[in-house]
């Protein structure tokens, strides 16, 4: 069985083929046809630009086997915005100088509210698109793959259980909040 994270940062995953910037999904994907049972990235996708990463699900329809998955997670602009609470402000707060200096920003008023959270996901940590749970289904269905909606750290696949990670960032919860999950399968 051949399982493939894309993204990975420092979250290598045992068992799995763990590529960071050394695999660039804006590109095509250095595999062959229909060579891989697991796809997962987390976090990821945001940090290219729409179409690339609509590009990006094609092809790991591309390169998945038949039967195959691949378990996408993004933060969604729309939870965020209904969502984000005292806690959740907080923590985006904390972290609001930094983020903000690192993307070349006038840091915002203090302290954090709804506008600023939704802001500061747009702007900071180098992300590129901004998804919704629909949009992301749109794009994994257009990409010809048969969605399936999951939750964080959940999966109907149990080679899928326990790989989300980035909630060791920023908190089990908070992540939840932020994060939509969405997995496609690969028809024959």
């Amino acid at each position: 069985m051949r399982k493939v994270q894309f993204c990975c940062g420092p979250n290598k995953l045992d068992g799995w083929e763990n590529y960071d910037r050394d695999v660039d999904i804006s590109k095509p994907l250095p595999f062959e046809n229909d060579s891989i049972d697991f796809a997962f990235c987390e976090h990821g996708a945001e940090h290219i630009s729409p179409l690339e990463g609509f590009r990006w699900l094609k092809e790991c329809r591309r390169v998945l086997k038949p039967g195959g998955v691949v378990r996408v997670i993004v933060p969604d602009v729309v939870k965020i915005w209904q969502l984000a609470d005292d806690d959740y402000f907080d923590f985006v707060d904390k972290q609001m100088d930094a983020w903000w200096k690192a993307a070349g920003s006038a840091v915002p008023q203090h302290p954090c509210n709804d506008k600023t959270a939704f802001e500061t996901i747009l702007r900071c940590h180098g992300h590129k698109a901004a998804y919704t749970k629909e949009l992301l289904f749109a794009f994994i269905a257009a990409a010809g793959l048969d969605v399936i909606p999951a939750h964080y750290g959940e999966s109907i696949f149990p080679e899928l259980n326990g790989v989300d990670q980035h909630f060791k960032l920023m908190g089990l919860e908070r992540c939840k909040l932020e994060s939509v999950v969405g997995e496609g399968i690969k028809k024959a």
